[in-house]
């Protein structure tokens, strides 16, 4: 057998995308949707108010980021029915601390922050994409990862909802501005919660049919979720600062 047989036989098999492969499918959703995200938001960019387009352009960052990795990610999915954990992890350690950065956008006039505040929230974020990457790829137990992770996001919950950020947020002039901050509060508040459910599904409840690289089940719950989550929060998010923007945008329009 010659050298190119073997390589050939070696390699896994692009058979694309079956009819049957529900969590392919919705590796391709999400692909194509964050490159429409991507495309609206940064088409946006000049057709809203001046302090909006930083947000504007940050959200299309998120979502094109997002649609780079979900190349690569839908490509090893189709290509070896395997779960791309690393690309998915370094696709949230980018977006996740710059979704994590709107609301300090979100919050520019609204009085002055501590100076900390920012790099508290940034870095915080990092803890919950650390620590699930370090268990999902075994370096800390699933559970330890699981608990430290949620701690790190329930922080983060509690800081836009009852700490220095939702304080500030009192302060905002802007109905538009103030709706923003509460709904990208409660796409962290509760969309959020899609991940740790996912996780908790694949890892912590008893039982093998779930499991990311279970042979021969290609429908897999932990990738279907974090799909279905990536799509609700990064594109909501992004839509959430749009109709904000606009919102003061025809204001300014009708005087």
């Amino acid at each position: 057998m010659s050298a190119e047989t073997l390589a050939a036989a070696a390699a896994p098999a692009m058979s694309g995308l079956r009819d049957d492969d529900l969590v392919g499918t919705t590796f391709f959703i999400a692909c194509n949707m964050m490159l429409a995200f991507t495309i609206f938001f940064l088409m946006q960019v000049n057709n809203v108010p001046k302090k909006w387009k930083t947000s504007m352009i940050v959200s299309g960052i998120v979502t094109g980021i997002a649609f780079y990795n979900y190349t690569f990610m839908k490509a090893t999915w189709t290509a070896t029915f395997s779960s791309p954990t690393q690309y998915r992890y370094v696709d949230w350690l980018i977006t996740v601390p710059l979704l994590t950065l709107e609301f300090w956008f979100i919050l520019k006039g609204a009085g002055t922050p501590s100076p900390g505040l920012g790099s508290q929230m940034f870095f915080t974020s990092l803890g919950v994409i650390a620590f699930g990457w370090m268990a999902e790829n075994n370096i800390i137990g699933k559970l330890p990862g699981f608990v430290m992770g949620c701690a790190c996001q329930g922080y983060l919950v509690y800081m836009v909802t009852a700490g220095e950020p939702a304080a500030l947020a009192k302060n905002l002039k802007s109905a538009a501005a103030k709706e923003a901050y509460e709904n990208v509060r409660l796409i962290f508040t509760y969309g959020w919660l899609i991940y740790p459910v996912g996780y908790a599904v694949a890892y912590i409840i008893p039982g093998d049919l779930i499991r990311p690289n279970h042979e021969g089940a290609p429908y897999n719950a932990l990738n279907i979720i974090y799909n279905l989550a990536d799509l609700l929060n990064k594109g909501a998010v992004g839509l959430a600062v749009y109709k904000a923007a606009s919102a003061e945008q025809e204001q300014a329009l009708l005087g």
